[in-house]
């Protein structure tokens, strides 16, 4: 009886670890509009918080949309890599 316990509860453990890891991708469109809507707060607001905010929405556009041409990526990855929000 207490072995059967012990698989139910790792059961258990295991289903929530499995849903706990189930997210919904966003669409390319999606990760634009995050993007676009990030890039504008900064520009409006240039704070470390809101460059912060514009470096991960960046990031997530560049992993998550497959259709950028290799300039678009390489000219975004430059972007990212040049950017340092220390300085607001």
């Amino acid at each position: 009886m207490k072995k059967l316990r012990i698989y139910i509860a790792l059961l258990g453990l295991s289903i929530l670890f499995i849903l706990s890891s189930c997210t919904k991708k966003k669409s390319c469109s999606e990760l634009t509009d995050d993007y676009s809507d990030a890039l504008t707060v900064f520009i409006t607001n240039p704070t470390q918080q809101t460059c912060e905010n514009y470096i991960d929405a960046l990031r997530d556009y560049i992993d998550g949309c497959s259709n950028l041409t290799p300039a678009e990526r390489a000219a975004l990855e430059d972007d990212l890599d040049n950017s340092d929000c220390n300085q607001y």
